[in-house]
């Protein structure tokens, strides 16, 4: 629709199909067709007048050339299958609102810059929260709320600075990057089947991912776990621990993080973006003691979320309607994976998926025999589905190929579809 509006498709001034006849065309449901011409009408290419009509707003002609210089990668694929966020969809928009809506009954005191950490409200909720549903030891005063993991790395990286930064190796190459243009080393710390190396050598700091390693989908195992800890305390370093998507876990009981074994030593990350949505740009760090100081001298010079959305958390999570979305959702994505791996099974060729126990992604292990992670994002993309290899986020050279796949993000709608072109995908690549 803004692709349409903004290059001409649709005329300034003229009518868009009513929600009702556009839901029946597109075979979605109607709410969700509501929520995208709200959407449209906040951005000001909409307007609604009177008796129900909506119309394209006068301004809201856009040449290609404008449209261009804001690519979308999400709007590009008919099948966006790449990991890193959720079924947007399914954003709780009338329990945010009605959190929202409750936030802004607060006092006009709470309305000014804030603390730098965070603000009180959504600390104190954060750490009964994460102290019930994932075992971490969470003093609301060593607790930082921050816009997205990227910037707690970021500050991260400049508290230990000059130090060198352990990274898992496959990782995230993002984060990679980020810690990197901040100026910091960053060293790869290996990956095999038991999760990260237990000692990651002459480093300030190792940023792991123990609950579902990032590709590869391994657990951390226990003995790395203690050996991680004993080597922070033995080269007084310190473990980041991003636990970016521990909320979802279905094969059992969700795993304690690390940060509990040694609170002094692991700086635990949470996010929104995840269980909520990357938009809201909020991510929590709970802060050893001895680094509380050093991070909040950072931290007040860097941006913070807005204070209302911090107070729509801190309600949503008090409420109890955060637990029961995370609850809806978690059922949602454990069907995806177990129909993504009877799909794989029933493929010729012997595919099978990596990492399954929990998440929102999975890695398609790839034979030796072929075909090629190439091969396969070739296939998928002349079926305009998009997916990832894991060659993007070795440190250097690729040591083992696979595709990764974000199964969270299709709408529930769009989801066989797009499990039925990744099928062909596969079957078109196979040698």
């Amino acid at each position: 629709m803004r692709d349409a509006i903004r290059h001409g498709r649709f005329e300034p001034g003229g009518r868009v199909p009513s929600t009702r006849s556009l839901a029946a065309e597109l075979g979605v449901a109607r709410g969700t067709v509501s929520r995208v011409y709200a959407q449209l009408t906040a951005e000001g290419l909409l307007l609604t007048r009177p008796r129900g009509a909506v119309v394209v707003a006068p301004n809201a002609h856009f040449t290609r050339r404008d449209a261009a210089r804001h690519p979308s990668d999400a709007n590009k694929w008919r099948y966006n299958l790449k990991p890193g966020a959720p079924d947007l969809s399914e954003f709780p928009i009338s329990l945010w609102l009605a959190s929202m809506r409750e936030a802004t009954k607060c006092s006009w005191t709470v309305l000014s810059y804030g603390d730098p950490r965070g603000s009180p409200e959504l600390r104190n909720a954060l750490a009964t929260y994460l102290g019930r549903a994932r075992g971490v030891v969470a003093d609301p005063e060593l607790i930082f709320v921050c816009s997205g993991t990227a910037d707690v790395l970021g500050t991260v990286a400049e508290t230990l600075r000059p130090g060198p930064i352990a990274m898992e190796d496959p990782g995230t190459d993002y984060l990679r990057n980020v810690v990197h243009s901040l100026g910091a080393q960053v060293v790869p710390l290996p990956v095999d089947e038991e999760g990260a190396s237990g000692n990651p050598g002459e480093v300030r700091a190792a940023v792991v991912t123990p609950a579902h390693q990032f590709p590869l989908g391994m657990a951390l195992s226990p003995s790395r776990r203690t050996a991680l800890v004993q080597w922070a305390a033995q080269a007084d370093g310190f473990i980041v621990e991003d636990d970016y998507d521990g909320e979802f876990r279905f094969a059992h009981d969700p795993l304690n993080v690390m940060q509990a074994l040694s609170p002094d030593r692991v700086l635990y990350i949470g996010t929104a973006s995840k269980c909520l949505a990357p938009a809201l740009r909020m991510a929590w760090a709970v802060v050893p003691p001895r680094l509380a100081e050093r991070f909040l001298a950072v931290r007040r010079w860097r941006i913070t979320v807005p204070t209302l959305d911090q107070l729509a958390l801190a309600v949503l999570i008090e409420s109890g309607r955060f637990d029961r979305h995370l609850h809806r959702r978690r059922r949602a994505y454990r069907a995806r994976r177990d129909q993504l791996g009877a799909m794989l099974g029933s493929v010729a060729g012997g595919f099978r998926a990596l990492g399954i126990a929990a998440g929102l992604h999975a890695v398609i292990e790839l034979p030796e025999t072929g075909p090629t992670e190439g091969s396969v994002i070739s296939a998928a993309e002349r079926l305009s589905v998009g997916l990832e290899g894991l060659r993007d986020h070795w440190h250097s050279q690729a040591r083992t190929q696979g595709i990764v796949v974000g199964y969270s993000r299709p709408p529930e709608h769009a989801w066989p579809g797009a499990l039925g072109a990744l099928r062909q995908a596969l079957e078109a690549a196979f040698p």
